[in-house]
């Protein structure tokens, strides 16, 4: 294990640090740890491939803090223990100001950039942040804490989002989405998999989830006014307006209602091969006065 210090290190770009990974043997691919910081403020871009993206709130935090399990490969276990060696974690401010992260792997001795072996799982630890854009390939991508505009993709791999208070954009080809406590406008589509969100109290704006298999589940709060339509090919809807939903239609594949209230928004949810159900919460009860 070799550890080697911040200040050690060549700064490449205002913001920018790159840490050199330790390692050890593997068969033919071999592991390697790295970690690095940067000053916390403006956006947060992370990508990676064969690997997870995971982002979440430390309020005792002054700047960023980043991991990464990289594992890269290679024809030999020498060249797959020479490139672990090579491999870099780069954390380095963009020309639009965000701070984008990514990991670095060496060439291959013959020839090509990437190794079917080579994986990087990426985590990240901010104070705050001004928005985000997280890609991950073959992994999934988690979201905790945080808020501003949120861009979250995965080609397979679930996208899990805990608290985010901001608009949200998530999408994968395959694994489920669970999104609670979010804000609006929010758009969340997989290809295979559940879709489930919960909107933040106070939200307002549109919403669209869909899935082309597995079941689909929106809860809406009290504060939230519009128009929803649901619908399924292959499945049940269920539409619970608690009270308040006005023209309220529902069938075996098809239902909609109306939320009234001020700001007026749309919501969307369907799926082909799943069951679609709509849950808007109740206004919150005032309690009656009187004297004794």
């Amino acid at each position: 294990l070799r550890t080697i210090a911040l200040s050690s290190l060549p700064l490449l770009a205002a913001g920018c640090i790159i840490v050199q990974s330790s390692w050890d043997n593997g068969t033919r691919s071999a592991p390697a740890t790295a970690s690095a910081a940067a000053p916390a403020g403006g956006a947060l871009a992370v990508e990676t491939r064969n690997g997870h993206v995971a982002v979440s709130r430390d309020p005792a935090l002054a700047d960023v803090r980043i991991t990464a399990e990289i594992r890269c490969g290679g024809a030999t276990q020498e060249e797959a223990d020479a490139r672990a060696k090579g491999a870099k974690l780069v954390a380095e401010r963009t020309a639009d100001g965000s701070l984008g992260v990514h990991v670095d792997f060496p060439p291959l001795a013959g020839g090509g950039t990437r190794h079917g072996a080579d994986s990087a799982n990426i985590d990240v630890r901010v104070p705050r942040v001004d928005g985000m854009r997280l890609s991950a390939t073959n992994g999934h991508v988690q979201v905790a804490g945080l808020g501003g505009p949120l861009m979250a993709r995965s080609t397979n791999g679930g996208i899990r989002i805990d608290g985010h208070a901001g608009p949200v954009q998530a999408t994968t080809t395959n694994g489920a989405i669970q999104a609670i406590g979010i804000g609006l406008p929010a758009e969340l589509g997989t290809s295979n998999g559940a879709v489930h969100a919960v909107v933040s109290e106070g939200a307002t704006g549109a919403v669209d989830l869909y899935t082309s298999n597995g079941s689909v589940q929106l809860d809406l709060p009290a504060s939230w006014a519009g128009h929803v339509d649901a619908a399924t090919t292959n499945g049940r809807v269920t539409m619970e307006g608690a009270g308040r939903a006005t023209a309220v239609t529902s069938d075996r594949d098809h239902g909609s209602m109306e939320l009234p209230g001020s700001a007026p928004a749309k919501a969307t949810v369907r799926t082909s091969n799943g069951s679609v159900r709509v849950r808007a919460a109740a206004p919150p009860t005032t309690p009656a006065t009187g004297t004794k």
